[in-house]
């Protein structure tokens, strides 16, 4: 295993959402799971089904390994989970959309976007039951 390990993810309760802020310098589908597992298991122990990641990585997967990671977090988020991940690289975000077709299938809907602001106004168009 390759220094996996060498990411950072702090978690922020905000008004309506779990933010999660992600800081990497490099990616792999091991390090995608690791954090991927994370959210999802904060998420549970909030209660929150809404969830922005904010990425602060300077690459991300490939196509086929982003497919492969949001297929795996299909099957650990909740019912009815929504998240907006934040990607200013439009490169990293393209790989990001591409993966998002694992989803189509499962009850959650996560959306790519340049920046937190976008994303915010996403989430708040559907409110938590909370």
């Amino acid at each position: 295993m390759k220094d996996v390990e060498k990411y950072e993810l702090r978690f922020e309760m905000r008004p309506g959402y779990l933010y999660a802020g992600l800081k990497c310098e490099s990616m792999s589908f091991e390090l995608a799971r690791l954090y991927i597992q994370a959210v999802a298991d904060k998420s549970r122990e909030t209660g929150m089904l809404h969830v922005i990641i904010d990425r602060n990585c300077e690459v991300t997967l490939s196509n086929l390994m982003s497919f492969l990671a949001f297929s795996t977090f299909s099957e650990m988020a909740p019912p009815g989970f929504r998240m907006g991940i934040v990607d200013p690289d439009e490169n990293n975000r393209k790989r990001l959309n591409f993966g998002l077709r694992s989803l189509e299938q499962f009850d959650v809907e996560v959306q790519i976007f340049p920046d937190i602001e976008e994303a915010e106004a996403w989430l708040a168009t559907k409110t938590d039951p909370q």
